[in-house]
Parts: C-alpha cells; structure tokens; sequence
C-alpha cells in the first residue's frame, strides 16, 4: 500500500511538473488576471485589465452577445501600457457585452513567457425606453410636423415646416430643404417686409424720417438759384451730396424690410409633442448624417413645455461646424449657453474634414437637472449645468433662418473652423438623414 502511495505522489509531482512548465505565466495570473468594463448608452465602451500582461502591443477584442452565448467581436483595439483600453464604438445596441485581451506572448530574461487569454466582466445595455428605426415608407404618427409655425417664426420669415419634407426611406428619416413655388414665394416676401415693419416699428419711422429729410434736402438743392456759374457750380454739387444722402437713407430704409431677399424655403420640423413620448431625464442617441451644404441649421433637440430646449446637436454645413448649445430659463427669460456664438461650436478639428459630411455618425445627450453632457461618436464634446426639471418631447429639424440663407449661393468659412475657403463651394439645399432614435430614460 505505501508502494502504491509512493507512486502517485510521485506522478502527481511530475504533472504539476509538467503544467509549470508549459504554461507558467498562465497558471500565475489566471486567479488575479481581471477586466472590468463601462457600458453606458452613446458613449464609447472602456475597459480596464489589470493582474495580467499590460502592453501596448497586446490587442483586445470588444464582443457582443445576444444571449450569453454566442458571441461577435465588433472590433478590436490595443491596450495601453497600463491596461486601459478605448473602444471606437459607442454602446447603442442592447445585449451584452465582454472585453477580451487576447494570448500575449512577450519575453522575459530572453525567453519567452505567454499571458494567458483575458475575459472581462460582462455588461449588459437594457433595451431603450423609446426607439425608432425608422423602417416603414411613412413617419410614425409618433412624429408630427409643426406646421403650424408656418412663416411666423422669430428669424424664420422665409422658411416654414411642411410635411412632404419629413418622409422615410431606405430605412431612415429624411427630412429636406426645397424652394417654394412663385406665386407663394411672392406672396411671403410680401408678408414677410409688414412683419419685418411690425417687429421694428421704431426703427423704420426713424428711416422714413431720415428718407424725407434727404427728400426734402435734395429737393431744395435743385431749388438753388442757377443764374451764374458759380451758382450752377455750387447747386450741381448740393445735388449731388442730397442725392448721395438720399440713396443711403433709402438703402437703410430697405435693409430693415428685405422681405426674402434669398429666396423662400419649405423645410422640415417634427416633434413628439403631443404623442406622450416625453423624457424628464436620461440619454438621448440618434445615428444621423448631415449633407456639406450651408444655408440651413440641421438638428437633434430637445424642447419642453417651458420653452427650456437642449440641442443635442445643429449643423450648418462644411466650413461652419457643429454645436451643443442649451436654452435655459432664468425666470421667465430663456438665456443661451454657451451665450457667445463662437463659444458653442464643439469637435472643430475633428468636423474640418470634408469627408466627416459624408459618413454617418452617433450623436448624444445625457441629461437631469445637474448637469447635460454631449457626446459625438461616443466622445464627450460639452458639458454644462443642468436646468429646471421639465419633460421634454424629441424634435428632428431642418430649419433655414432668414440670416443664414445667403449661404446657399455664397457658402462662407466661419472663423476658427480650419477650413480653406477655397475648399468650400455651393451644394445642394441641405438635408438631414437619422437612422434610428433611442431613448433611455432615467428613473
């Protein structure tokens, strides 16, 4: 019997024997070796590895599974030298997801030593509260278009949401700029110069003034006395200076009613309001793409019942950029924030490349009374202080302002974008592609 003792221990040594050998590396870091892992709708996924080999040449693979069992790499990425890893791809689609730092083998003394392969925990991203894919050939009757702005809107006299500028297609949400007819389009000019009168009534009657005094001025001019040449001479030059003063005061006169100078515009603009889809707090994410053209502000955003609004984000078109801006109450004023328009543009090294305009992106917010946070591709862009609680409804716009219209025929560079003006030319009216659009909803 102690033979038979004997016997096994000493097998049982050769194998350990054996184990340490074949595998040392592995066998010392498989109770330490960990990886954990952040998942949070519309930013990009992290992982972190520690106990095992940390090398910047080790690569990871993010994987996604829809039951635990089966799994896909969705890409793969190396890690830092201290383990940290950063994913390109934002966490939009729920199921669960895994880290998994591959078999390294790197050299110790000169001999080689391999880590043994490392799954982090796993992490689960719950259904959304709220999505649409934007599937069938028509909006959902979730989406209604806000007509009734009509050509009313501050600073949108010559452009108004119509519905046949909101469709699906091709599995998205295309919501469009388009000229409007003639007959309309004079129609609107016309209103748009008494509206323009109405909303600065003090200023035109002190250009209207100012247009009868250089009236009354050059008519006394031409009045002078042209007897002698001296007094031909000097009636010529009055005219001249009345005529001069008259033309200038006629062209301010003009400037302050336009009308619609560059044209109008039907545009689009659709809302949840009133279809009970509201969200108080949490995360909003879209997968849009923008087209290159100027002339229009192309959005994601978030509007309330008190007017409060939250833009995920606007573009205006290669060579302006994109923004995260806030409308905040303060009492009963709505302030901006950033209040400085050069303040609000947000990735600009990253929007200068034209070819950025062609792709498709994720854009985000997540948001509660402290604090609103943006994201781009999963990447922070902005964070601001929060705002007063209130529900709000999701709006998708394409909306062309009476100020920035001029940019359809004379597209610009604005300051600070990067971009070569030579490198900005006309395109075609801006339109709006979404993919999808989910809600995660807090509490």
């Amino acid at each position: 019997m102690r033979a038979i003792r004997n016997t096994a221990v000493a097998l049982a040594g050769l194998v350990l024997m054996a184990t340490a050998l074949v595998a040392p590396a592995g066998i010392s870091q498989a109770a330490t070796a960990t990886g954990k892992l952040t998942v949070a709708p519309g930013r990009a996924i992290t992982a972190q590895f520690s106990g095992t080999k940390l090398d910047r040449r080790r690569l990871v693979s993010l994987e996604k599974s829809a039951d635990g069992l089966t799994w896909s790499t969705l890409e793969s990425v190396k890690m830092s030298s201290k383990g940290a890893v950063d994913f390109r791809t934002p966490a939009t689609q729920p199921g669960q997801y895994r880290a998994v730092a591959k078999e390294f083998t790197y050299k110790v003394k000169k001999k080689k030593v391999t880590a043994a392969e490392v799954v982090s925990e796993i992490r689960q991203l719950a259904a959304p509260s709220f999505a649409d894919e934007f599937t069938g050939s028509s909006l959902a009757d979730t989406w209604r278009t806000r007509e009734e702005v009509g050509y009313q809107a501050t600073g949108r006299l010559c452009s108004a949401p119509v519905s046949a500028n909101a469709t699906a297609s091709g599995g998205s949400a295309v919501l469009t700029m388009t000229k409007a007819g003639a007959t309309e389009a004079k129609k609107v000019a016309s209103q748009a110069k008494d509206r323009q009168k109405e909303l600065d009534r003090a200023a035109v009657k002190k250009a209207d003034a100012a247009v009868k005094k250089a009236e009354s001025a050059l008519a006394k001019a031409k009045a002078m006395k042209q007897k002698t040449a001296a007094q031909r001479k000097a009636r010529s030059a009055a005219i001249r200076k009345a005529d001069t003063a008259l033309r200038r005061a006629k062209s301010a006169r003009a400037a302050l009613t336009p009308g619609c100078p560059n044209g109008v515009f039907h545009n689009a603009m659709v809302s949840t309001q009133g279809s009970g889809e509201t969200v108080r707090a949490g995360t909003v994410v879209a997968r849009v793409k923008f087209s290159q053209g100027q002339g229009a502000h192309l959005g994601i955003w978030l509007q309330a019942g008190n007017r409060q609004e939250i833009d995920v984000i606007e573009a205006y078109g290669y060579g302006r950029g994109i923004t995260n801006v806030l409308h905040r109450l303060s009492g009963s004023t709505l302030r901006k924030d950033p209040a400085v328009a050069k303040d609000a543009y947000v990735a600009v090294k990253t929007v200068k490349s034209k070819s950025w305009w062609s792709k498709w992106h994720t854009v985000a917010a997540t948001f509660d009374t402290g604090t609103i946070t943006f994201f781009l591709d999963g990447v922070k862009t902005r964070q601001l202080r929060g705002m007063a609680a209130a529900d709000y409804h999701l709006t998708m716009s394409v909306l062309s302002s009476d100020w920035e219209t001029y940019r359809i025929k004379q597209p610009d560079v604005r300051p600070g974008a990067g971009v070569a003006r030579s490198t900005v030319t006309r395109q075609s009216l801006p339109s709006l592609s979404v993919d999808w659009i989910r809600v995660w909803k807090k509490g």
